[in-house]
Parts: C-alpha cells; structure tokens; sequence
C-alpha cells in the first residue's frame, strides 16, 4: 500500500495530461475503472490510486498483481486525472511499446487499419474501438493523427488502445513492398465504389482519412480502390468514426 497521494505528486502525475511529458517520461495517466482494468491485464500498470475503500475488486486485483495501491482523495484523483466526474479510480502506466513495422507483416488472414490525419483523439479511440471488435490485427497511425496515448483517446477507444498493436508517425509509402498482398481500400466521401460490390481477400487495409479533408494521396507503389458507402441524397457525409465502423463490419 502506498502512502496517500499528496498535492505536491498529484500536481506532478497531473503534467502527464501534456503529450510532451508523457513522450519524455514514458508514462501515462488511466483514468477510469476499464482502462485501469486493461492496464493491469497489459501488465502496464506502475500504481494504482483509488478513492479510500472505493473500488475492492480493482484494488484485490493491483495487489494479487504486485501493483502498489495509494489512497487519493477525491479532489486531488479529479486534479491528477483532470476528469471532473472520476470514478474514484487511476493508475500510472507506462506507455505501450509500439509495433514496429521493420519486418513486415506475417503472412496469413491480417485486417489492418491506416489513420491518415485523424486530428480528433475521440475520433481516433472510438476507430481503434471498433477496429479491435471488427477483429483488425494492427493500428497503423500518421504523424499527423491525434496522440493515441491522450486521455480522451484511451476512454474513446474503452482500453483497445491498450490491447491492439499499435503503430505511430506511419508513412504508407515505405510500406508499398510490405502491403503488395492487402487489398488497400481508401475510404471517401464521393465516387468511390460501393464496399458490398468489391470481392476483399484475406489480407486487407482500411485506410480512413482527415474529419475535413479526407485522405491524403496516394503514395507511388500502391495500388488503392476508393470506396464510398452509398447515403440517402439529403445526408452529405458520416461522421468519420461512423463510417469506419460500417466499413470495417464490411471487411470483417
């Protein structure tokens, strides 16, 4: 059990919200019951903090774990966390090691997923979420998508974040001789194919774009089919998480 959580350390653990903290420190803030869950389960988790007496299961669980356990006090856990209704649950965690793509892909049935300019961390946690129900195998994300490690993207993607494999700073065209055997589909908003009509192999890419400008161009060596999923004519577009998600039960 560790000593209670003070204001000076909970000041400190609160700086781990900044993006540049958590890439200089290797640590990240969970802020709910599941992503504390999901952290245990990673074995990502350094300590846990909870509201004294609050959360028994969580707490047997960090302990059975060897995870130190450290009272906080309700406003100093909403201070830390910055999550105005906390659960009275959190942990310190290191950061996911991130996969890295030197080696390609194993051969065999492979679903991935390419996030090119996803700016929105809810957008990005809530695609990752449904990537991981939809069964896709990896995450690959472009410099300039949202953190995956932001607060709002681990709660959007409910621990998936945690769990799938996750690549960061991807440029697709270093990867035209490692992606030869996917099926790459591009998704947009106008003049792409109808998904249902498309025959999809084993190996397959979703790549979904930018929630204003759509994806980015093609890379030289890739061969891409644009798919448009068809809308009643008084809707213009989905929402970019949405649309991720019919299409990636498409692909399933």
């Amino acid at each position: 059990m560790g000593d209670p959580l003070g204001k000076e350390r909970a000041r400190r653990l609160a700086r781990l919200q900044r993006a540049k903290v958590r890439r200089e420190t290797g640590r990240m803030l969970l802020d709910s019951v599941p992503l504390v869950r999901e952290g245990l389960g990673a074995g990502l988790v350094e300590e846990v903090f909870l509201y004294p007496g609050g959360h028994p299961a969580l707490r047997e669980e960090a302990l059975r774990r060897g995870v130190p356990v450290t009272d906080a006090d309700p406003d100093l856990l909403r201070r830390m966390s910055g999550v105005e209704t906390s659960a009275g649950a959190a942990a310190l965690a290191r950061l996911p090691e991130p996969l890295t793509l030197d080696d390609g892909f194993a051969d065999g049935p492979l679903m991935l997923v390419f996030l090119d300019a996803v700016a929105d961390p809810g957008n990005l946690g809530g695609i990752v979420r449904t990537a991981a129900a939809f069964g896709a195998g990896a995450v690959l994300i472009g410099r300039d998508s949202a953190d995956p490690t932001a607060p709002k993207a681990l709660r959007a993607s409910a621990g998936a974040l945690l769990r799938l494999p996750v690549a960061r700073c991807v440029d697709l065209g270093t990867l035209a001789d490692a992606l030869h055997s996917f099926t790459l589909l591009r998704a947009t908003a106008h003049g792409g194919v109808d998904p249902e009509r498309l025959a999809m192999g084993p190996r397959r890419l979703l790549w979904v774009g930018n929630e204003a400008h759509g994806p980015g161009p093609v890379p030289e060596g890739l061969s891409v089919t644009d798919v448009t999923i068809p809308l009643d004519r008084a809707t213009e577009s989905l929402n970019v998480a949405a649309a991720a998600a019919v299409l990636l039960h498409l692909m399933r």
